[in-house]
């Protein structure tokens, strides 16, 4: 399986390259570091899943709804990532 740093470095420049290199250290090292991206990454699908199924009641997401809610959490949070909201 290709590894996410190996798809994210595989375009870009050296300084991104780095940079990425840097967060990955960081992330392998520091629990409370790691531990915030985590929630930052997952507390979007949790929210955009409750907001699914609020509009949804009663009802289990398919595979293409899940996906369609992941995608929008994705953009959810590289928008907050990137101070685009």
């Amino acid at each position: 399986m290709t590894k996410i740093i190996d798809i994210l470095t595989g375009k870009s420049t050296p300084e991104i390259a780095n940079a990425l290199q840097v967060l990955k250290k960081e992330l392998n090292t520091d629990s409370g570091y790691r531990e915030a991206w985590k929630a930052n990454i997952a507390m979007p699908f949790k929210d955009y899943y409750a907001a699914w199924k609020k509009n949804n009641p009663g009802k289990t997401p398919n595979s293409d709804e899940v996906h369609e809610i992941a995608n929008k959490a994705a953009d959810y949070f590289l928008d907050i990532l990137t101070d685009n909201i």
